[in-house]
């Protein structure tokens, strides 16, 4: 027993640590990339849709704005010659008249515009805007506005716009003192 002693073990990684820790990582940055994946689409959802409502909410605006009042011998006074579009109010529309049947299922002339017009495009996928006005069943001093927003992609592919709408918005307006 004079001159046997234990090697020490050298300090080290060795080859088969080092390729578990690299498929453990392959498995981690696999798991990961889709998830990521995911949540950048959802982003870009989530933001095209933002666009959608805000297109949706200013046009419901500006239909809101035109004139309809009623005078004190009852006589109703509504704008029947303004066109609304994303660039503000021009002459030659139907201002708020009843759209043709189907105004949001097909696009008809002075009730769809692009909703990214008039200098406020956003970077990224094309919107359309389809609105249509109704007189309320219950009250003909009472208008129904109704604006829906949708990819004009979709759109031009034939997809109806009850399925294709990213966003809504309506609301009845009526002359002063009238209710639906």
């Amino acid at each position: 027993m004079s001159g046997l002693r234990a090697q020490p073990r050298e300090a080290g990684v060795s080859l088969v640590e080092t390729l578990v820790a690299a498929g453990l990582l392959a498995v981690l940055v696999g798991s990961v990339l889709p998830v990521t994946t995911l949540v950048a689409r959802a982003g870009e959802d989530a933001r095209l849709r933002g666009r959608a409502q805000v297109a949706a909410v200013s046009h419901l605006e500006r239909l809101r704005a035109l004139p309809w009042y009623a005078l004190p011998d009852g006589t109703v006074v509504r704008d029947d010659v303004s066109h609304v579009s994303a660039d503000g109010f021009a002459a030659g529309g139907a201002g708020l008249d009843d759209a043709p049947i189907g105004a949001l299922d097909a696009d008809t002339a002075g009730y769809v515009d692009a909703a990214d017009a008039g200098g406020a495009a956003a970077a990224g996928e094309p919107l359309a805007r389809r609105w249509e006005i109704r007189t309320h069943p219950a009250d003909p001093a009472c208008r129904v506005l109704r604006v829906e927003v949708a990819r004009q992609r979709a759109l031009d592919q034939g997809v109806p716009m009850a399925r294709a709408a990213l966003a809504r918005a309506q609301t009845i307006v009526c002359a002063a003192g009238a209710r639906p």
